[in-house]
């Protein structure tokens, strides 16, 4: 099974469902050099994250952490890079993924919010619930945050998903980028 990003660069979800879709940006901590494992999702509404993109690129602007790097392509915060020296950037881009809401007065409906899956892994084994596969299990988890989790909290919801550049090594890892 091949995997390939959906939807499509001209997909625009029907009249009567555009006000369900959520985009969720996933991403997870160190998947084995550490205790913890934490998959977090980004909820916004699918109507709000061009907005919402274009606020944090603001927040960005002038700093030590700019959006773009020198030829233009995107630059990625990474947590492992924080420091007291670009900390600032970092909480001015916190600032206004949690202040989003508010400022532009969204409705109930409209949530902005992270879901997390936090995981022990020296009581849960992601070798163990993978059937010997760390991918399996972490795959599982992931599953729990998009099926259950979001699910839970959003019920009249659907969802557009982007994993953090994962690329599917399993069928299981395939079925839950494309939905089949």
């Amino acid at each position: 099974m091949s995997w390939s990003p959906i939807p499509d660069d001209d997909w625009a979800p029907l009249e009567h469902e555009r006000d369900k879709f959520f985009s969720v940006y996933i991403d997870e901590t160190s998947q084995t050099k550490h205790r913890y494992l934490m998959i977090g999702g980004l909820a916004v509404p699918l109507s709000h994250t061009g907005q919402l993109e274009a606020d944090i690129i603001a927040a960005r602007k002038d700093t030590v952490v700019p959006a773009t790097q020198p030829d233009g392509t995107p630059r990625t915060m990474r947590w492992q890079k924080l420091n007291e020296y670009n900390s600032h950037v970092y909480k001015k881009v916190v600032d206004t993924v949690f202040n989003f809401r508010r400022v532009y007065k969204l409705p109930l409906n409209k949530d902005v919010a992270v879901h997390c899956v936090g995981v022990d892994t020296s009581v849960k084994n992601l070798r163990d619930t993978g059937f010997g596969d760390v991918g399996v299990g972490f795959d599982k988890e992931f599953h729990f945050l998009c099926a259950v989790a979001l699910a839970r909290r959003y019920q009249q919801a659907l969802f557009l998903l982007y994993p953090d550049r994962r690329y599917p090594t399993t069928e299981l890892d395939s079925q839950i980028c494309t939905g089949r």
